[in-house]
């Protein structure tokens, strides 16, 4: 039996828990939300997943920071992306300089490309918009993570290439691959394995599939 202590916004809660798994055997998880709300409901949420800890959940970047310079074995933070703290995003540098071995989920409304596209050089795995459910979040660290599950790895897959978010973004606009090709002056068989490849990373059947799960995981915008 080992024991956890878990540690909540504001240092507001400190519990202490028994589980019969070693802690280097669960996924470890730290929470990051400026609103109490959100933390709630992420932590109920996973709370209910076997072979997931959350560690600890903060509202403050401060407290976050200095939690970590301490804290053992932390797999993945969830964390919003602030718009009215001058910190914005400049924890998420922080976070990828000081503690590169910790995956990164932003969890937020923002929706701004140029902000997607700055986040992908923090160790962002992937963006997910708050308006889906926290099943999706699940979804992508099972696909990182075999201790909870599942023994598949995307590795980068999260990230698409200037070269595949073009073909994307055709694809959302219900284009064929000889459009593409006019428009982007390139060979239809090219364009045809650009868009295989697209499926076969992202382990997709078809182009309504794969929109889906582009949008999913916040890496397309569809509406």
């Amino acid at each position: 039996m080992i024991s956890f202590e878990r540690i909540y916004p504001n240092n507001s809660k400190s519990v202490k828990f028994v589980s019969n798994q070693n802690k280097y055997d669960l996924t470890n998880i730290i929470l990051f939300d400026d609103h109490e709300i959100i933390l709630d409901s992420l932590r109920l949420y996973f709370d209910e997943i076997d072979g997931i800890c959350i560690c600890a959940s903060f509202t403050e970047p401060k407290k976050l920071l200095n939690y970590l310079e301490s804290a053992d074995q932390i797999d993945y933070i969830i964390t919003d992306v602030l718009t009215d703290d001058e910190i914005g995003l400049s924890l998420f540098e922080n976070l990828h300089q000081n503690f590169p071995h910790i995956k990164l989920i932003a969890y937020t409304s923002i929706t701004s490309e140029f902000v997607k596209d700055e986040l992908q050089k923090y160790n962002v795995i992937s963006v997910v918009n708050k308006k889906e459910k926290p099943d999706v979040i699940l979804e992508i660290i099972r696909n990182y993570d075999t201790r909870i599950g599942n023994n598949k790895t995307y590795q980068s897959a999260y990230f698409l290439t200037p070269k595949e978010k073009e073909i994307a973004h055709y694809l959302v606009k219900g284009l064929a691959a000889k459009e593409i090709a006019s428009l982007t002056n390139t060979a239809v068989n090219t364009i045809n394995n650009q868009k295989n490849k697209l499926l076969e990373k992202f382990e997709c059947t078809n182009s309504t599939e794969l929109i889906v799960k582009l949008s999913q995981l916040g890496l397309l915008k569809v509406l």
